[in-house]
Parts: structure tokens; sequence; C-alpha cells
């Protein structure tokens, strides 16, 4: 649509900014980061799999 905002866009600039930021942060080692990221996206995991 024109005029509309680019929101898939945006959504993934934000998402994938947000990642960076949380694993800059996150003084982790691979083992650590790794699990952290499947804590996180575990209950969004489930949440799609119920809902489909």
């Amino acid at each position: 649509m024109n005029g509309a905002p680019p929101w898939i866009s945006l959504a993934l600039a934000l998402t994938f900014g947000g990642y960076g930021l949380l694993r800059k942060t996150a003084s982790l080692g691979a083992l650590e980061g790794l699990t952290l990221e499947t804590v996180i996206l575990c209950p969004v995991a489930v949440a799609v799999s119920v809902f489909f």
C-alpha cells in the first residue's frame, strides 16, 4: 500500500537491534548465551505452536 509504514521491515529492524543489544550487554559465554536465547524464545515458540 502506498503511504503505509513498512511494518515488517520496522519489526525486523527493532527485533534484530534488540537481540544485538541483549547479546552485547549480557556478559555470558557461548553456552550461557544460547541458554538465555532459548529461554527467551521458548514461550514465543510454544504460543505460536498452540495458536496454529
